[in-house]
């Protein structure tokens, strides 16, 4: 009987040691299809001449969310009394030799028009330099945004994290504005708006990080919980 239970806890043994395994194999293969990643988050803070009475301000922030090795989501975000507006309204430069542009839209401020959104592909950008892609809003002070999202999609490489979307250009500028100064409590008509250029040249921020998804929790809790099982196995 006694050496029954010998085998019999060795075959059990065996088994624990092919459940870790092959927990092991899955969990490291959900870990590289599902890393952990923050977003990376431009600042728009450095002004051109005729909106050197707003430095100091924030006029708004460029959100690069990784999505995939080959795509990823990108947001302008005006801060409260500005506004997107006009020819290069948004512009990024862009870390590929090929990409693609898709889900252009935008949002208005109350009392204004648009979005009427269109790819301005590369060009200059004021005394920023210039942006492989530029993002074009209607030529009119009545149109003007407060968001302006758009779909990059790698067609020559690859980005292994946010970071790696975007490139400095010659000036040493990922993200660029057409700026409208609205004044910092915008009514909801049409206001007299002060255009000119913001970029964030020196000023870059990191998001926060992402939570990872309920499945790679379950899976590490299974992980932790068959490791505990099988290290009290040992002691016994």
């Amino acid at each position: 009987m006694k050496r029954a239970g010998w085998m019999h806890n060795k075959e059990g043994d065996k088994t624990m040691r092919r459940l870790l395994l092959t927990l092991g194999v899955v969990g490291l293969a959900l870990a590289m299809g599902s890393p952990a990643f923050a977003d990376q988050v431009y600042d728009l803070t450095v002004p051109n001449s005729q909106l050197s009475g707003y430095s100091g301000n924030t006029f708004g922030t460029v959100d690069v969310q990784w999505v995939s090795l080959t795509t990823a989501n990108i947001t302008f975000t005006a801060d409260t009394g500005f506004l997107f507006t006009d020819s290069s309204a948004a512009d990024v430069n862009v870390n590929a030799t090929s990409f693609s542009l898709s889900n252009l839209t935008g949002t208005k401020l109350a009392g204004f028009s648009g979005p009427e959104l269109s790819n301005g592909g590369s060009g200059q950008v004021d005394g920023f330099g210039r942006f492989n892609q530029t993002i074009n809003e209607h030529d009119s002070f009545t149109y003007a945004l407060e968001t302006i999202s758009f779909t990059l999609t790698d067609i020559s490489g690859t980005w292994g994290d946010a970071g790696s979307v975007l490139r400095a250009n010659s000036k040493g500028a990922f993200v660029a504005a057409h700026m409208g100064a609205c004044g910092l409590a915008p009514d909801s008509s049409p206001c007299s708006i002060n255009t000119s250029f913001g970029s964030n040249t020196g000023y870059v921020s990191q998001g926060g990080a992402r939570v990872p998804e309920a499945s790679s929790g379950a899976l590490l809790g299974m992980l932790l919980g068959a490791g505990a099982l099988f290290r009290r196995r040992l002691t016994t």
